[in-house]
């Protein structure tokens, strides 16, 4: 009984050891990173502004590493190619290694091919590499064709951090940054990013918008029964105007069909027909739209679209809405 109790006070003791040392190896492997340096002062450089040499508006926050960051918003009209190798080289300038930098071409919100976005980013190591560094990042892009450029300059300032060996295998972290490169591989970076940026340059010139016909609203456009309507001009090559009437729709569809055919405009069928009934919609829901080309086809065109419904979409067929609009269009790209 004695021996039991000895083997039991043994096994305890070496289960508690074990347990003991168990626990402080995985408390160390699950501890976070190590801090080795503190990340340089958070402090906006007084070189570091506005294309034209303006000083910045510049305000604070925090991302999701929880760096400290500094921000910077602008608007310009200068070409991106110009903002692209003012950023590159005011970094370089003052010492900050080129880390990315580069213009994508896309399409805007007009359909527009033409340069959109482009950025640069560069890191600056004080003490050294590997060490804290403080990161700058310039985006800029457009989203509508000839529009303002927004340029976007972010500082961030990042301590030096030192992972365990077992806690970067677990967490698959990501690798240091890359070390300076050989003169010879950073001449043909160089070489590559002048051949990117002459490319790109093409874009930089804004694109004339293509001319519209001048349009006005037809003393013939009126009211089903006559009458002159009031007219809403929303731009320089768009107008409008609206009604309600008892009239039905086919006879709606087929006095301004007439009405533009006589006027010399050409109808287009696919504008012609009602939507059947039975299908979710009022039999009674239709369109017309005539098309003229003043200066002959292909080239500047009016259109003048005619729809109509009825007002009470739940099932009675009368009264009509007739939506009427006269726009101008600018020649079909080729």
């Amino acid at each position: 009984m004695t021996g039991r109790v000895r083997s039991a006070r043994v096994f305890a003791s070496f289960a508690g050891a074990v347990f003991f040392l168990l626990r402080a190896f995985g408390t160390t492997a699950q501890e976070g990173p190590t801090v080795v340096a503190e990340a340089p002062p958070l402090a906006w450089p007084a070189w570091l502004v506005h294309l034209e040499g303006a000083q910045l508006k510049v305000q604070q926050g925090t991302d999701q590493s929880k760096n400290d960051y500094l921000r910077a918003v602008f608007y310009t009209h200068e070409a991106m190619t110009r903002i692209h190798t003012f950023y590159e080289d005011l970094l370089k300038t003052n010492d900050y290694r080129i880390v990315t930098a580069g213009l994508e071409t896309g399409h805007t919100i007009s359909g527009t091919s033409q340069n959109a976005w482009g950025h640069v980013e560069a890191d600056n190591y004080p003490n050294g590499q590997p060490g804290p560094y403080t990161n700058i990042r310039v985006d800029f892009g457009r989203s509508v064709l000839n529009g303002p450029i927004r340029v976007s300059i972010k500082l961030t300032a990042h301590p030096y951090v030192r992972y365990g060996s077992e806690i970067s295998h677990r967490h698959n972290l990501p690798a240091l940054p890359p070390p300076r490169r050989a003169s010879q591989a950073q001449e043909k970076a160089d070489e590559w990013e002048r051949k990117s940026t002459e490319h790109m340059q093409k874009y930089d010139k804004p694109v004339a918008p293509r001319p519209r016909p001048a349009i006005s609203w037809p003393a013939w456009l009126v009211h089903i029964e006559g009458q002159p309507l009031r007219v809403q001009k929303t731009s320089s090559s768009w107008m409008g105007a609206s009604y309600t009437t008892n009239t039905d729709s086919e006879s709606i569809r087929a006095f301004y069909a007439d009405l533009l055919t006589y006027n010399g405009y050409s109808v287009d069928p696919i504008y012609t027909h009602n939507f059947p009934r039975g299908s979710g919609f009022s039999g009674h829901m239709g369109s017309v739209k005539g098309v003229s080309y003043p200066n002959g086809s292909p080239g500047p065109r009016i259109e003048i679209l005619v729809q109509f419904r009825p007002v009470d979409m739940r099932g009675s067929d009368l009264p009509m809405k007739v939506d009427l609009r006269v726009s101008g269009f600018p020649a079909e790209e080729q």
